[in-house]
């Protein structure tokens, strides 16, 4: 019984670690898609930064009027700063959402290490319940058997005294019968 307990709790650890696994690779594949996405977004910010830039240049290269190249480049700016406060919100978001994610599987591991903690309870209350009943069989058997071998020994004993007591029987009898006819012929 209690090779297959460890067996059981080797097994439970098994499955447990298993999960913890699976749940790690889940994670690794949302950090990886959330750095992908954010990749996707910084390219995209740098092709319009790009696209911007050359909007400036060209703008700048038509007319050199310095007005125009202020204000390309103010505008620039404030793509760039926009640009820059969507990151940041996108990666704080994502950030949140990762933590929300970990937290939950967090939970879900705790639950999962108590549903097993319950089931090795509930295991090994099972097997002590079993174990009270097979010890209360036992006592009861033993009991039993004990008390069969006693009466058979009585009877075998009564079985045993039964001939030497109905050849008592007759021998009272003939001593009766034998000494009436004495008296009969003494009689006489």
């Amino acid at each position: 019984m209690i090779n297959e307990r460890e067996g059981r709790a080797v097994m439970n650890d098994a499955v447990v670690q298993e999960i913890l696994g699976l749940e790690r690779q889940k994670l690794a594949i949302q950090f990886a898609r959330t750095e992908a996405m954010m990749d996707d977004r910084i390219e995209s910010s740098h092709k319009r930064i790009a696209a911007a830039m050359a909007d400036v240049v060209a703008a700048a290269a038509a007319d050199v009027v310095g007005d125009v190249v202020s204000k390309a480049v103010a505008k620039l700016q404030q793509d760039i700063l926009s640009t820059q406060i969507l990151l940041r919100t996108d990666i704080k978001v994502i950030g949140l959402e990762l933590k929300s994610d970990i937290a939950r599987l967090d939970d879900r591991i705790t639950r999962v290490e108590e549903r097993v903690i319950h089931v090795e309870g509930r295991v090994t209350e099972i097997e002590e319940r079993l174990a009270a009943d097979i010890n209360r069989l036992e006592r009861k058997l033993g009991d039993d058997i004990a008390r069969a071998e006693r009466k058979l020994s009585g009877d075998i004993a009564r079985v045993e005294q039964k001939p030497s007591s109905d050849i008592a029987c007759v021998d009272g009898i003939l001593d009766r019968h034998i000494l009436d006819r004495h008296t009969e012929e003494c009689g006489n």
